[in-house]
C-alpha cells in the first residue's frame, strides 16, 4: 500500500480507470453501493485517488463540448427539421388522399342525385308521384351520418356542408 491507501480503494480506482462507463451514473450504478459505503472511511489521499478518473472524465467532456458541441447541436437540429418536414409531407399526402376520397364520394352522390332527378322526371312524365327535387336527397348512412344533396347542389353531411367539413379537417391536421 502506498501512502496508506487501502487495497479496496486501489481496486476501485483501477476499475474506474479501466471501465469508466461502469461509474458514469454515480451511486445508481453497480459500483455506487460500494463507493457510498466507503465514503465515510476513506482518507484524503484515498479520496484524491478516487477523484482522479472522475476529474479526467469531466475534463474530456468539457473539451468535447468546447470542440464539438456546436456541430453536434447543429446536426441534431438538422435531424429534427428533417423529421418535421417528413411528417409534414406525410400529413399533406394523407390530406390529399382524404380529399380525393371525399371528391369520389361527392361524384358518386351526384350520380345518384342525377339518377334520382332522371327517375323523378320519368315519373312525372308518367304521372307517378315521387319525392320533390326541392327536398334533399338522403343517401344511406350505414351507421354514419347521412349525406344529403340539396337542390342547389350543396352537399351536407350531418349539420355541416362538405366544404366546412374539409376546412375543419385541414385546420385540425395543421393544428391551426
Amino acid at each position: 500500500m502506498t501512502n496508506n491507501i487501502h487495497p479496496v480503494v486501489e481496486l476501485l480506482a483501477a476499475r474506474m480507470e479501466s471501465h469508466p462507463e461502469e461509474f458514469e451514473d454515480g451511486l445508481s450504478h453497480r459500483w455506487g453501493v460500494w463507493m457510498s459505503r466507503l465514503a465515510p472511511f476513506v482518507t484524503e489521499a484515498e479520496r484524491v485517488l478516487l477523484r482522479g478518473p472522475v476529474m479526467q472524465d469531466i475534463h474530456e467532456e468539457v473539451l468535447d463540448e468546447l470542440m464539438n458541441g456546436p456541430e453536434r447541436r447543429a446536426e441534431e437540429k438538422r435531424k429534427r427539421d428533417e423529421e418535421v418536414q417528413r411528417h409534414w409531407a406525410q400529413q399533406q399526402q394523407q390530406n390529399q388522399q382524404m380529399q380525393q376520397q371525399q371528391l369520389q364520394g361527392y361524384r358518386n352522390a351526384m350520380g345518384q342525385y342525377q339518377s334520382h332527378l332522371g327517375a323523378h322526371s320519368q315519373a312525372q312524365a308518367l304521372g307517378i308521384g315521387t319525392q320533390s327535387p326541392s327536398q334533399p336527397l338522403t343517401i344511406g348512412a350505414g351507421g354514419k351520418e347521412a349525406m344529403r344533396i340539396q337542390a342547389n347542389g350543396d352537399i351536407q353531411i350531418g349539420s355541416e356542408t362538405l366544404n366546412e367539413g374539409l376546412i375543419k379537417k385541414i385546420k385540425g391536421a395543421l393544428k391551426l
